[in-house]
């Protein structure tokens, strides 16, 4: 007889498949039911739609990084004793929000930083290659002759 105690919404939609291949089939329904919204009438991803959907995963990634480390934080200053009252106070859940918020902005920033050091490099690199191989064909041209 079946449980009346609450399910897990994926082990519900699970729990009358027996295959597979049923299961693999419902994750792709489910998977194109929730792209369907970010394709483009021609049926192609735009720049726009990609770079919203990873800007929604990275705020959510961010947030749920930052609650676990606020978390962790608080399970820590509950464990230690009561400071004395000439130590400074402990800084707020907000003021902890904050300073690892400006840290990620800093680290974004070197990222965005480094990816165009990189991509600057291998600009130089190609040209370097393509001169390269320029010279090498004059040096084969003028042995020819």
């Amino acid at each position: 007889a079946p449980s009346t105690a609450l399910v897990n919404p994926v082990e519900a939609v699970f729990q009358n498949l027996s295959s597979v291949e049923e299961k693999d089939s419902v994750v792709r329904e489910l998977l194109d039911l929730r792209m369907f919204g970010d394709v483009e009438t021609t049926g192609h991803f735009s720049a726009e739609s990609i770079s919203q959907r990873l800007e929604r995963y990275t705020d959510f990634n961010v947030n749920r990084q930052l609650k676990e480390h606020i978390l962790q934080l608080e399970a820590k200053a509950a464990d230690q004793p009561s400071s004395s009252p000439e130590e400074s106070p402990e800084p707020t859940p907000v003021d902890r929000a904050d300073a690892l918020n400006a840290q990620y902005l800093a680290q974004a920033r070197e990222a965005r930083r480094l990816h165009t050091s990189i991509e600057e490099k291998e600009s130089a690199l190609k040209k370097e290659s393509l001169k390269l191989q320029g010279m090498k064909e004059v040096g084969r041209r003028t042995q020819s002759c």
